[in-house]
Formats: C-alpha cells, structure tokens, sequence
C-alpha cells in the first residue's frame, strides 16, 4: 500500500479556503487571489458552494474576451460544474480526480458543507513525504521478495545459479 492510498484529504487540505460571494466582480476575485497568493476561490451563495473561478476562467474568459474585470460579475464566468471530495477519500483518489476532470482543485465537502479545499499545489507539496513512504515500501517489498527466492533455491525449486 503506497502512501497516496492511505492519506486521507482531511490531512492535507486547507481547511479555510478563499471565497468570494455570488455577484461580486472578477476584480473582486483576482484582489483575494492576490491577497492570499492562491489561484481560484470559491463562489459562495450564503453557505452553499455555487462555482469556482480560476486565473485561467480571468485569462481565457474575461482578459481575451476583452471585457472589464472591474464591471464582469464573477457569477458570468466561474465554473459551476463543481467536482467535490470527502475528507476521508485518499489522495490518491484526489489526484484521480483532478487528473479525470482536467482541473487542479477540489472544494472538500462533507454532507452538503465546505469544509476544505485540496490543490494539485497541496498535493505536491507533500510528494517528498510520500516518496520516501513509497521508498520504503519498495525496500520491504524487496527483502520480501528476496526471501521468497531464498526459499524457493533451497527447496531446489529455482536454480541458484540464475542469481549469480
């Protein structure tokens, strides 16, 4: 079992992500993203998650359109098809994810509620952890592997003179 199978989202996310409220501008939107040095915010409709907006859905939808970020209301442009995640889904299954759905976040949510947000940034920020799980993995699967040969050369039933 590799690390991304037994680490859960809920130890990895954010658990107080950026949002912006239904009906303010990109402008809006982008300021937060500056301020808080993040790519995307989620679009809140009270508590009920209603969209997403990217500095790519700015860039492709608003910025080569050649409309005003400062008059363009976010609900216009953000992504509404949402893809979530529960907490205790493995990041493994994050990553299939995002890998499935071509996108480099998801909102967490457990019964209905927002409770974090998981990046691809999130996720590689942690990849030297879980190098060094699977590392680890890989050497006791060797030693395993190893001492099956071992056993199998003295029951004669692998010729030892193939590992030499």
């Amino acid at each position: 079992m590799d690390a991304t199978n037994f680490l859960q989202v809920s130890e990895v996310m954010t658990r107080r992500p950026v949002v912006v409220e239904t009906g303010k501008t990109v402008t809006d939107a982008a300021v937060l993203m500056k301020r808080y040095n993040v790519s995307s915010v989620l679009v809140m409709d009270g508590k009920k998650v209603i969209g997403i907006i990217a500095s790519d859905d700015i860039v492709f939808r608003v910025t080569a359109e050649k409309k005003s970020s400062a008059e363009t209301i976010i609900d216009d442009v953000m992504s509404t098809n949402i893809v979530s995640i529960l907490p205790t889904a493995t990041i493994e299954r994050a990553m299939e994810e995002l890998n499935a759905n071509d996108i480099r976040q998801l909102p967490v949510m457990q019964e209905g509620q927002l409770v974090g947000f998981i990046t691809l940034k999130d996720i590689i920020r942690i990849e030297p952890a879980l190098m060094d799980l699977m590392a680890e993995r890989v050497r006791n699967e060797e030693d395993i592997r190893q001492k099956n040969i071992q056993k199998l050369v003295r029951q004669e039933i692998v010729d030892d003179d193939l590992f030499d």
